[in-house]
């Protein structure tokens, strides 16, 4: 509160005061005298950049220390695949492994003569991503081929057996067991919702062996299975993913072992059937179902 001067007798009071307390001047609130105290104003406070530097500064020191640890930590690590490796060799520094680096990896492996070869599988990281069936080699006699109903050996096969390879000579190729195990999820996700017209798109054309049937089309795959699911309903669909055997060849097919637990529902009877399956699956370069066929291991009934 601001104190004024009576323009009359000189007396001060308050500037929110209508008249002199001494004399009765009438006061105009429009006009104040100058000798009026005017209020404060704010005052605004601006950080100094100097600080903001410094702080920066700290947290990208503290990032930069963050990075070397992290790059210097005793172990590989692939994210995509969760797996751990000691680092106790000089011949891969890196902690995180990509699967574009396994796929370097191969290549580099595949361009290499022979005596930088056996250097390389003398890596211990090699070693391990080998053990985990992640990278593997493959030779002529795992090769795509047919058997000859005669029983006689092939003339592919003979030439694989006079020639002498070893298996630091044979190519290597990656398997990427994560996608193979993504597809079959997937594919049994569709089966179990009862939406065959997802399906189609997982089969080849035509499909080699499906079941007992022989180049069969994708749309009579379709059909067949629209028909079953009018007799069935799947009810519980267990794979075993932890035992799943996956391999590949050198025309990119995958080839794929597993056992499958079914619980499925006769609909005229309403009587549950339990079935343990060995599927094998080949599934070939356009990630399409290029054969599948079963065998049953028990079968029995619940109810």
């Amino acid at each position: 509160m601001a104190l004024i001067n009576c323009p009359e007798c000189g007396v001060q009071f308050s500037e929110f005061a209508s008249a002199c307390p001494q004399c009765g001047y009438p006061i105009k609130k429009d006009s104040l005298p100058s000798n009026t105290i005017p209020p404060k104003e704010p005052v605004s406070v601006i950080p100094k950049k100097g600080n903001t530097k410094k702080y920066i500064g700290f947290s990208g020191f503290g990032m930069l220390i963050v990075i070397v640890i992290l790059a210097t930590l005793p172990f590989h690590y692939i994210p995509s695949r969760s797996m751990v490796f000691p680092k106790d060799h000089l011949t891969f520094t890196n902690t995180f492994i990509s699967e574009s680096d396994i796929e370097d990896i191969v290549n580099r492996f595949n361009r290499a003569s022979f005596f930088e070869k056996i250097s390389m599988m003398n890596d211990p990281f090699m070693k391990n991503l080998k053990e985990h069936d992640i990278i593997v080699n493959i030779s002529n006699k795992n090769s795509e081929s047919t058997e000859n109903p005669t029983g006689e050996t092939s003339s592919s096969e003979k030439k694989s057996e006079t020639t002498s390879t070893t298996e630091d000579e044979e190519p290597m190729i990656k398997i990427d067991a994560p996608k193979v195990k993504s597809f079959i999820k997937r594919y049994y996700d569709l089966s179990m919702s009862k939406d065959v017209s997802g399906l189609l798109s997982y089969y080849a054309s035509p499909t080699e062996q499906f079941f007992g049937k022989s180049n069969v089309s994708p749309e009579e795959i379709i059909r067949d299975a629209s028909a079953y699911y009018k007799k069935f309903t799947f009810l519980s669909c267990q794979v075993d993913y932890d035992n799943m055997k996956i391999t590949k060849n050198m025309s990119h097919d995958y080839f794929v072992e597993y056992k499958i637990d079914l619980t499925i529902k006769k609909e005229s009877t309403g009587k549950l059937i339990k079935i343990n399956d060995l599927i094998n699956l080949r599934i070939d370069e356009n990630f399409q179902i290029s054969s599948i066929t079963e065998k049953i291991l028990s079968k029995s009934s619940l109810n």
